[in-house]
């Protein structure tokens, strides 16, 4: 699958996702600098998954005049944010593959909590 990380993902869980064979463009690495709104437009533009920890997000796609037609956006609401306890999301995520797009979902370690779909005028 292919994602685009937010900066305030944990580089040890970036790492296990490209060690498992994901492609993963990180915020902190790639785009430093850009807003979130701009992570959202290069997320849609790219066909990619965003993960984050910024629930803003979810208004963010909302506010999207013909919403997310090709990315989806996985909040994490896991605490403490370590890598440790992300790991566990990676099966998850990769059962639902491309079903993450138009979507904006929370994920929790009990898995997918919300599931809000943000695909109008697709």
């Amino acid at each position: 699958m292919q994602f685009l990380c937010d900066e305030n993902l944990p580089k040890a869980f970036i790492v296990a996702l490209r060690h498992a064979g994901h492609q993963v463009d990180w915020a902190r690495e790639q785009f430093p600098t850009w807003s979130d709104s701009q992570l959202l437009e290069i997320a849609e533009t790219r066909g990619l998954i965003l993960l984050t920890f910024d629930k803003g997000f979810l208004q963010l796609a909302q506010q999207r005049r013909n919403g997310l037609c090709n990315a989806g956006v996985i909040v994490y609401r896991i605490h403490p944010a370590i890598a440790e306890r992300l790991l566990g999301s990676i099966p998850v995520i990769e059962s639902v593959g491309r079903g993450w797009i138009g979507y904006v979902c929370t994920l929790t370690v009990d898995g997918v909590k919300s599931r809000i779909a943000v695909n109008q005028g697709c």
